[in-house]
């Protein structure tokens, strides 16, 4: 690619359109020609990216690249990716629509079109504090970005990304804190200062969130996250969740536990010394804590039962 167009092309997060590649020297012919033989690519109406930089960027990198093409086909400067755009790229977990969406947010009275295929327009007011860049592509911060899903989101979900964003360290509490004060009367607010109340960075896994929040909605006394057990000295596991007064550990089980031979040995080795150590161990799958809560939450309370049966013979 010729050298004007292609650093062109890296200050606009790798994008390129059709009228900025005729006015770099290719006739309409040659931008036909490596369309066709798919040396371009396509992202949005007129607008291109190589398809080396396409083959080289790895998923979040590639929807950065899709961020970048709608953001330059507004032919504006006052888009920014953001929600699950944003938290994708920052590689967050958050719950996908149902097709590819490319979500931006413009502020509120910047001209032209709302969404249109394959993109979501937020309008919103979009403080210098809270755009940053990544992968040559302006983004909603994490801080931001995170308490604009929990604004948007039902609880669970706002948990899983919050959970994912700390784990991470993509952002720490205060700065999610700050973000919540300048957003202190926009809706949802006050959902998004709940999440964040309850949010833990020792959450390894939407599972685990969506478990910790099972367990609120349950009654189930907090159980302490991400918890280094041993014996003699000797750090041997980190369990999910414990309950110490009534010995009981709650382990969240993602399936690739079930399908590596070898972890699920493990697995098996793991709790057998946990249950000579004199806990109760309950295991919980994704469908258990999110079909079946409430005989989910029946088996850890029968769990503290024996626990705590097991601690008075003891005494």
């Amino acid at each position: 690619m010729r050298r004007e167009l292609m650093a062109l092309a890296a200050a606009q997060g790798g994008v390129f359109t059709r009228r900025q590649a005729l006015a770099a020297g290719y006739g309409a012919r040659a931008v036909r020609n490596r369309l066709a033989a798919g040396v371009w690519l396509a992202r949005r109406r007129g607008v291109y990216v190589t398809r080396a930089l396409w083959n080289a960027s790895d998923v979040g990198g590639r929807h950065a690249i899709d961020v970048a093409a709608v953001i330059l086909s507004f032919r504006r400067s006052d888009a920014v990716g953001s929600h699950r755009s944003a938290a994708r790229i920052y590689g967050i977990e958050a719950p996908e629509p149902a097709r590819e969406v490319v979500t931006v947010t413009r502020p509120a009275g910047a001209p032209g079109r709302g969404a249109s295929r394959g993109v979501h327009v937020e309008r919103s007011t979009l403080p210098r504090g809270h755009v940053r860049w990544e992968h040559g592509v302006p983004l909603t911060t994490p801080a931001r970005t995170v308490v604009d899903l929990a604004r948007t989101l039902p609880f669970r979900d706002g948990v899983v990304v919050a959970d994912s964003a700390l784990f991470l360290r993509r952002t720490g509490r205060e700065a999610l804190l700050r973000v919540i004060e300048d957003c202190g009367r926009w809706p949802g607010i006050e959902r998004a200062r709940a999440v964040i109340d309850f949010a833990d960075p020792r959450a390894r896994s939407p599972l685990e969130s969506v478990t910790r929040v099972m367990f609120a909605e349950q009654g189930l006394p907090p159980p302490e996250v991400g918890v280094l057990i041993g014996e003699d000295d000797e750090i041997f596991t980190e369990v999910d969740f414990l309950w110490s007064d009534q010995r009981t550990i709650a382990e969240a089980d993602g399936l690739a536990k079930y399908t590596d031979p070898g972890k699920l040995r493990a697995e098996k080795l793991k709790q057998e010394r946990l249950e000579e150590m004199g806990f109760t161990v309950v295991r919980l799958t994704w469908r258990q804590v999110t079909e079946h809560p409430e005989e989910s939450a029946a088996r850890i309370r029968r769990a503290f039962v024996r626990g705590t049966a097991r601690v008075d013979r003891a005494a």
